[in-house]
């Protein structure tokens, strides 16, 4: 009898057990947006969006994590295949580190802008400004990384599910894989980054370089190229040419308020300088130049004013964002933007008389 009880008092008490040693984490926003349809006709729209993760801390050297993220908009709108964000484990071995599930790798350096980014792709616009991280994209992987001193390393990665493929697919082909390394060092107090990633999905050799260092700014300046690897041609090869560059600074002054300044420009040099060129249509138009300028300044720690921008200067369109955080309690917010786009309606990104085009939101979120 007193075995059974035993049995029955660790069964009901595992739980607990277990919950002590994860860390929980909620990220839920609720806007309410009011918009103008394709019509020109005044609209609503709700939004809720949430992240629930967990986090195991028990081992120093082995930390797992899942999140799940879903948005809400009259229906769910999370492709089911996105709904688990991140599912990884990450090991700490004496001479190497190993990740393997779905998580997020930072290539190159950019906040918006990035053009060392070949596993992702950091170098359309982004359309919704009033997001904390503007680029937050995960994919399946199993990654190495080798250090190799204080500020030098090694990492290789293979991500075996092509963006291409068809969801709900079982078996994975070898012709899907992408696989690549990069290594990064320090040279002259400047970081300089290199890597390559070969995708057997589109057949193309991806090589990028990067530095990054401070110059009263933050700076970075990076390039790739995506080179077909079947007889590609001398366009094909410039038509593959990216380059991203940006600047970045925080102020803090006495009073106890912040300013941060950041500049972005991602080019395609060989791509459209002139808006007759363009098709108008954003999945294939890759312009000369496109500019992400942000400015955000805190008076306090519970107030802060954000303005930012995606131009096109090529076509002269562009959208604006002017947001406000208002913090009541610890973890949550008020939250308040207004933005405008501006351009022709026929533009490939942004454009006036097309829906969207201008709107308010307001909302709460709550981080814990």
């Amino acid at each position: 009898m007193k075995k059974t009880l035993c049995a029955f008092f660790i069964l009901i008490m595992s739980p607990v057990v277990l919950l002590a040693d994860l860390q929980t984490s909620v990220d839920l926003t609720l806007l309410v947006s009011f918009l103008r349809d394709a019509a020109g006709n005044p609209a609503m729209t709700f939004l809720a969006q949430g992240d629930v993760g967990f986090k195991a801390v028990m081992v120093p050297d082995v930390k797992a994590e899942v999140v799940f993220t879903a948005a809400f908009m009259d229906t769910l709108v999370t492709p089911p295949e996105d709904i688990l964000k991140k599912a990884y484990i990450k090991t700490k071995f004496e001479s190497l580190r190993l990740t393997a599930g779905k998580t997020r790798v930072s290539w190159g350096d950019g906040f918006v802008f990035n053009a060392g980014d070949v596993i992702f792709g950091s170098m359309t616009p982004v359309a919704d400004l009033s997001a904390s991280l503007l680029r937050d994209s995960t994919d399946w992987m199993i990654d190495l990384y080798y250090p190799l001193g204080d500020f030098s390393f090694i990492e290789t990665i293979l991500l075996p599910y092509s963006p291409l493929r068809t969801p709900g697919d079982l078996l994975v082909s070898a012709y899907e894989l992408r696989y690549g390394g990069r290594i990064v060092t320090k040279v002259f107090d400047m970081k300089l980054e290199t890597g390559y990633l070969f995708r057997n999905d589109t057949a193309a050799h991806i090589p990028y370089i990067g530095v990054q260092g401070n110059l009263f700014f933050d700076v970075f300046l990076n390039a790739s190229m995506d080179i077909p690897a079947i007889n590609p041609s001398q366009a094909d090869i410039q038509n593959g040419l990216a380059v991203a560059a940006g600047l970045f600074r925080m102020f803090s002054f006495e009073d106890g308020s912040s300013l941060v300044i950041r500049c972005e420009a991602a080019s395609y040099p060989f791509g459209i300088w002139n808006e007759t060129d363009a098709a108008g249509d954003p999945l294939t138009d890759r312009f000369g130049l496109l500019l992400y300028p942000e400015i955000a300044y805190a008076p306090m720690d519970i107030l802060s004013f954000q303005l930012r921008g995606m131009i096109n200067p090529i076509d002269s369109s562009g959208m604006v964002m002017v947001g406000t955080t208002f913090s009541i309690y610890q973890g949550f917010d008020i939250l308040a933007y207004t933005w405008v786009m501006y351009g022709d309606t026929d533009d490939s990104f942004f454009g006036w008389d097309r829906q969207g085009d201008i709107g308010i939101a307001v909302g709460i979120q709550y981080i814990y």
